[in-house]
């Protein structure tokens, strides 16, 4: 078993950031005073635990991945009224995942490795000025997507100590034109569909702790 710290990297953000930059020019321009900003981040991160068994010069396993990114809006608009909001955008899932360690010893293992992702994208708006019905999900979509690996394992076998570098590539995107309207109401762009699909392409890296037993290890 092994449990560790993940970051990744958004490759596509423009339809995201586009979103955030409308709504952060209007309330720029007219309230009477702004104290928080909805900010694009500049890595996500996450949790995840999972399982890997060696067998000769491959190690095959499964994870959970908790994903979660929030930010915020408050201020006071320009009819003096307070408002506060928090968007949080989060993917959590399962994979599982096979490497073929070029270099294969008791003590360090390396090599390339290939998954496959099921995911449930969520992106979440409230408004925490309202008692009643302040949380929507503009977005909620299950994706399948690949992954791609570069591993590098020290110690073992009742130990490890990983660094996983990782590029996932989603079969699907998603629309983010209800997340837009959501939020920007009234003075949202109406942007042409293709502008506002967002694909989530990242590339990150894992650390990770594993335990375990020499039953795990077959070399």
């Amino acid at each position: 078993m092994f449990i560790g710290a993940e970051a990744e990297i958004l490759n596509n953000p423009e339809p995201w950031a586009n979103i955030f930059d409308d709504y952060n020019a209007y309330h720029s321009e007219f309230d009477i005073t702004t104290q928080q900003k909805p900010v694009m981040p500049l890595y996500v991160p996450s949790f995840m635990m999972g399982f890997k068994i060696h067998s000769w010069f491959t190690s095959f396993g499964a994870n959970a991945h908790f994903v979660r990114y929030k930010t915020f809006a408050s201020g006071t608009d320009f009819e003096n009224v307070a408002y506060d909001k928090e968007m949080i955008y989060y993917h959590n899932g399962l994979s599982v995942h096979l490497h073929v360690n070029w270099i294969n010893t008791n003590y360090f293992r390396t090599g390339p490795g290939i998954g496959i992702m099921l995911d449930q994208y969520k992106m979440r708006i409230t408004d925490n000025t309202i008692e009643e019905f302040s949380t929507t999900y503009p977005v909620d979509r299950a994706l399948v997507l690949g992954r791609a690996y570069y591993s590098i394992s020290f110690c073992g076998p009742k130990f490890n100590f990983d660094i996983i570098g990782f590029y996932n590539i989603p079969f699907h995107t998603l629309n983010l034109r209800t997340f837009n309207e959501r939020l920007n109401d009234e003075y949202h762009t109406d942007y042409p569909t293709e502008e506002l699909e967002f694909k989530p392409t990242v590339i990150g890296i894992t650390v990770a702790i594993g335990l375990g037993s020499r039953d795990n290890y077959d070399f």
